[in-house]
């Protein structure tokens, strides 16, 4: 069942990283800037540090990430007062009658026209309501990877003795045995570690600076209509 959650949070989280607040896509550069940016500096990171990370490192990142997901559910949770749903009332929710030249007629109008009498009202409500959901889920979607990142982390610390090994120290050979697959077994899986350690925490920074970022832009046009 967690997993249903953690796929549909990501499938969302996917659907909004691809549009704009105008539901327009995204040019190639700004929907997958960050996975291109992550990757590059994960690469960098696992050919320049063949021993792995430092126990200071992994302390440091571990109090910044675990600093960072508190903040992000507070934001979140701060954030859900202004989870709403635009009206979605017809044509027909009002009727009344009016009095005229001894006459009496009917009237029908929409709850948009009564609260939202002007144009620019009605699209500015719909834009706010669609970018405090999105808001929502890419929080979402940020404290998972940060939990994730946390995670991974914690194993390399459990585990630093075996996990630092330096991995340019092996030479491999066409025998083929089980030890040879069991080495190269372990450190496939100390590669991709140090690979994903490094890829989700640039991934969080990189999505914590479009939130701010983003939040403080929709702040000031609100600011600036009031």
């Amino acid at each position: 069942m967690r997993d249903t959650f953690i796929r549909n949070l990501y499938r969302k989280a996917r659907e909004y990283e691809v549009l704009d607040i105008n539901n327009s896509r995204k040019s190639f550069i700004r929907r997958n800037g960050r996975y291109m940016l992550s990757t590059l500096v994960a690469l960098i990171v696992l050919f320049t540090l063949p021993c792995g990370y430092t126990q200071e490192f992994l302390q440091l990142a571990s109090t910044i990430l675990s600093i960072f997901i508190g903040l992000l559910l507070t934001v979140l949770v701060f954030a859900l007062d202004k989870f709403y749903g635009p009206d979605r009332l017809g044509a027909k929710d009002y009727s009344f009658g009016i009095y005229e030249n001894g006459d009496t007629r009917n009237v029908e109008v929409s709850i948009d026209e009564i609260r939202y009498p002007d144009a620019h009202d009605k699209l500015w409500h719909k834009k706010s309501w669609y970018y405090v959901s999105k808001f929502n889920v890419l929080v979402g979607k940020n404290v998972v990877v940060a939990v994730f990142a946390l995670v991974l982390l914690c194993l390399n610390v459990m585990y630093y003795g075996k996990l630092n090994e330096d991995i340019t120290g092996y030479v491999f050979i066409y025998e083929i045995n089980i030890n040879t697959v069991l080495t190269f077994l372990w450190l496939t899986a100390i590669v991709c570690l140090r690979f994903m350690i490094c890829y989700l925490i640039i991934e969080v920074f990189y999505n914590t600076i479009g939130i701010i970022s983003s939040m403080v832009n929709f702040m000031s046009v609100k600011i600036g209509r009031k």
